[in-house]
């Protein structure tokens, strides 16, 4: 009853929008990906088939706001504009407070980062398994440094002098968005797949999965969509996780769930993932440090760890 009460308030708050701003499709898709949002962590311990395969889980939900330390936000924003894509500019404006849409960007490059920075070399598959799941301090719950850092990403958008050439469809912006991001870590973005719409991937769940069987072994950065060109980021809202596909293990990072250990099932587990999150549109980018040495990793350790 409470999930049912949820997603209806969610569409009569959005409907109160002017058409122009939201369709009421988009108003349910905004509504779905919120209660996916607020309902991710609340699986009962008892339920053993769902929880088996998990290295880590998170622990809880987060008040963000409390954990907003906006001179870290302008501290991460000075670096973030080392390294801005063409098209790309930080608002300092909005750095002044988190909208509480989640850590999600935060979290998961700094995981992919530091998996990059400890298990890129390994190859046995159960030592790489023991290793990630050392990360559990830094990734069991949302604290100060992804909120703070999230509060940084939040604020980047389109230049203003671009706003008559790129739409919210142009895979060179969405890619600009999320290597500007990236570079925090000193982490390079390269596309691994065009864009997918849901439609797609809902009409033809064989080929999507064959897709992501044929991918190499790599770190993906997993990015879910809901475009709009009403914004100036081009987005309504989005969704950041991680693929793992390496020889001997595969592993899936979501910071709403945790990460979980999808060796043997790796299709048929993105499948389901993307599906539950109800987004218009996903794309898969190949994660690498190029250049140099990982950066900028979190030493925060969760409160609740």
């Amino acid at each position: 009853m409470n999930k049912l009460f949820l997603l209806i308030f969610v569409i009569f708050s959005f409907s109160l929008f002017s058409e122009n701003m939201m369709t009421p499709e988009e108003r349910y898709e905004q509504a779905i990906f919120i209660l996916r949002q607020n309902c991710a962590t609340q699986k009962g311990d008892d339920d053993d088939h769902y929880w088996k395969y998990h290295i880590f889980r998170r622990e809880g939900n987060e008040n963000y706001n409390t954990r907003h330390d906006t001179g870290l936000t302008k501290r991460v924003a000075q670096v973030m504009n080392t390294h801005l894509k063409t098209h790309i500019r930080l608002n300092d404006d909005t750095l002044d407070y988190f909208d509480h849409g989640g850590t999600c960007s935060a979290m998961a490059l700094d995981f992919l980062a530091r998996y990059i920075h400890d298990c890129q070399e390994i190859d046995d598959g159960e030592t790489c398994l023991e290793k990630v799941k050392s990360f559990t301090r830094y990734y069991l719950s949302n604290n100060t440094t992804f909120t703070s850092r999230q509060a940084a990403y939040n604020a980047i958008e389109l230049k203003p002098e671009y706003e008559s050439q790129i739409n919210a469809n142009d895979e060179t912006f969405k890619h600009e968005k999320m290597q500007s991001l990236a570079h925090y870590h000193n982490i390079t973005l390269i596309p691994a797949t065009n864009t997918i719409t849901r439609y797609e991937m809902a009409n033809d769940k064989q080929s999507f999965k064959q897709m992501i069987d044929d991918l190499p072994d790599a770190v993906y950065l997993v990015r879910a969509l809901s475009p709009t060109d009403w914004s100036p980021k081009k987005e309504y809202y989005g969704h950041s996780m991680v693929l793992i596909k390496g020889k001997n293990h595969s592993i899936y990072y979501d910071n709403s769930d945790g990460a979980v250990d999808i060796t043997n099932r790796v299709s048929d587990y993105v499948l389901e993932k993307l599906e539950g999150w109800w987004l218009p549109e996903y794309r898969l980018y190949t994660a690498l440090c190029i250049d140099g040495e990982i950066t900028n990793l979190s030493e925060e350790i969760c409160d609740c760890y």
